[in-house]
């Protein structure tokens, strides 16, 4: 899957490249995962010392029928990337991780992710992609809310390490 859309403007062009997340892309996911506060939504370090473990980057990756990962590219650097999980048997997905880059932040970089995630469930005919948002991340509800998502119910989250 790859998505590349020209922006013009004078004489300045900027290509925004949407692609399928590959193994060497691994480092750059699990290191933003891990730094970025927006992206960690609650602490699950007691379970293996830091939020996303490489197992999970690594799962995500390799799941190619249950997970989508997406990794944005401007300018031949990467710019963020998309994390969701598809649901088949439901058909729905629920959309975990939206990442973009502080210098390439309000570029049109996550709207290419997001709008390339919902053609790539659309085809697959989902009805439906939820996400979750920390109710102290304004950012992420303003963006979601832009982009169509509408607000559901605030929630407690539990998990349990078995």
């Amino acid at each position: 899957m790859e998505f590349v859309e020209f922006l013009l403007g004078g004489w300045l062009k900027l290509v925004i490249k949407i692609r399928t997340a590959r193994k060497e892309d691994e480092e750059f996911i699990h290191f933003n995962l891990n730094n970025d506060p927006g992206l960690r939504d609650y602490d699950s370090k007691e379970i293996s010392g830091e939020d996303y473990p490489k197992y999970w980057v690594r799962g995500i990756l390799a799941d190619k029928k249950g997970s989508l990962a997406l990794i944005a590219e401007k300018d031949r650097q990467k710019a963020g990337f998309l994390i969701a999980h598809l649901l088949e048997g439901v058909r729905e997905s629920i959309l975990n991780n939206i990442f973009v880059v502080k210098e390439f932040r309000n570029s049109g970089v996550g709207d290419r992710l997001i709008k390339t995630y919902e053609s790539f469930i659309r085809k697959k005919k989902f009805k439906l992609s939820l996400c979750l948002i920390n109710l102290d991340n304004k950012k992420a509800m303003r963006f979601h809310e832009k982009n169509g998502y509408t607000g559901g119910y605030d929630f407690r989250f539990y998990q349990k390490t078995l």
